[in-house]
């Protein structure tokens, strides 16, 4: 087991607080008003936790639903989201805070995080009762509705290698609607071929003046980070992004959740070619093939229509590592 305290300091929330280890083990980090933040992360853009596997006791100098804490929570929730290797134990009072305090991607758990409330007396026990049951009702409500945030794009290349971008098309989904959308050229930096020019539309030309990837990774990169990507043959866009970031020395993260509209197509309609004009021919989509923004709202198109007609989120989201 190893300790995490991702800040120290707590406030005491009942009489019982009195005999709590933290204060009689350490005066000096449990000062109401002491708190601070060493979450950080390395030059990979990982967050730094030296186990590799293990337990994981998490907030051990306070209490990891604390009211001063709120600003910091959500990048906490960001670490132990994405270092499923390890299981975080989070013990707390605070269990009425719950519904305010979780990630909007909480569902109905995550298999390595565990969340228990101590309770010194039968008042403290009805209000752990209480929060309990507001747990498993945020649960029941999360999962009747699209339960992730999906951000589908689609990139054009300039070339065979299909190491730069020239291209690339946005699209957010949340609750089974798509709700932002985003387009640009983007500057190669290399030469183009003939047949991607033929195929894409896109030359020297276009794409003069637009920003460089490293330019446009700036403003694209919150958006990316904000769900589980998505991709129609997801392996390709996964891959130019991937040698785009490896190419410019950018560091992102070290993996990455996704869903494939391929194969999540194979699955559902097996008698079925999978190419994505095909897709949109079947289910009336729009397309102006080989446009990236045309491209990316199709295939979000054919996502929500999987998902209309029964897919299971969880069965299709697979870890695609950079």
């Amino acid at each position: 087991m190893s300790i995490w305290n991702p800040w120290h300091g707590c406030k005491k929330l009942s009489p019982g607080c009195a005999n709590c280890y933290v204060y009689r083990r350490d005066e000096s980090v449990s000062k109401t008003g002491d708190y601070d933040l060493p979450l950080k992360r390395n030059r990979k853009k990982e967050y730094k936790l030296s186990l590799e596997d293990g337990i994981v006791y998490t907030c051990m100098t306070s209490d990891f639903f604390l009211e001063e804490a709120d600003e910091w929570r959500t990048g906490c929730w960001d670490m132990i989201r994405e270092r499923r290797d390890l299981s975080f134990f989070i013990i707390t009072k605070r269990i009425d805070r719950f519904e305010k305090c979780m990630p909007p991607d909480w569902g109905d758990g995550w298999d390595h995080v565990t969340i228990c409330s101590t309770c010194e007396n039968q008042d403290r026990k009805y209000i752990a009762e209480k929060g309990l049951d507001t747990i498993q009702k945020h649960a029941e409500d999360f999962v009747e509705k699209t339960s992730y945030r999906y951000v589908v794009y689609d990139v054009e290349t300039p070339n065979a290698l299909n190491d730069r971008m020239s291209a690339i098309g946005i699209s957010v989904i949340e609750d089974g609607k798509i709700v932002k959308e985003f387009f640009s050229y983007v500057d190669p930096e290399t030469h183009f071929d003939p047949f991607n020019v033929e195929l894409t539309g896109i030359d020297e030309d276009v794409v003069r003046g637009k920003p460089t990837f490293p330019e446009l990774w700036k403003e694209i990169e919150p958006i990316m980070s904000s769900g589980i990507l998505v991709a129609h043959n997801a392996v390709f866009d996964l891959g130019v992004l991937k040698r785009c970031l490896e190419d410019y020395g950018i560091t992102w993260k070290p993996s990455v959740k996704y869903a494939c509209t391929v194969q999540i197509g194979r699955k559902l309609l097996p008698d079925m070619k999978h190419n994505l004009k095909v897709m949109c021919e079947y289910y009336g989509i729009p397309l102006d093939h080989h446009k990236a923004d045309s491209d990316s709202h199709a295939c979000a198109e054919i996502l929500i229509k999987y998902f209309e007609e029964g897919v299971d989120e969880k069965s299709i989201i697979r870890t695609y590592r950079f």
